[in-house]
């Protein structure tokens, strides 16, 4: 059985490559540079890029939220049956 502190890492881990696989999805689909999300979402292009890679996984929401948008995207948020979009 793996220790409580290897699976919070490898659950860290998915979520790094969950965000990653999403960003260069959206990014592909709009077409569109680094660069040119970070200016349109009035982030750094570092902040982009490590998202992109998988080394930056803790932005504010408002920061993932203005990627997101800058995409065509929004984040939902569920419980039970009720959404709520951001």
């Amino acid at each position: 059985m793996k220790s409580p502190e290897f699976r919070k890492q490898m659950a860290e881990e998915r979520r790094k490559l969950a965000v990653s696989e999403l960003l260069v999805e959206l990014m592909a689909e709009q077409n569109i540079s680094v660069r040119q999300l970070a200016n349109e979402a009035s982030v750094s292009t570092s902040t982009v890029q490590g998202m992109r890679s998988g080394d930056e996984i803790n932005p504010t929401l408002d920061v993932f939220l203005r990627i997101l948008h800058s995409v065509g995207a929004e984040l939902v948020v569920k419980r039970g049956h009720k959404l709520v979009t951001l």
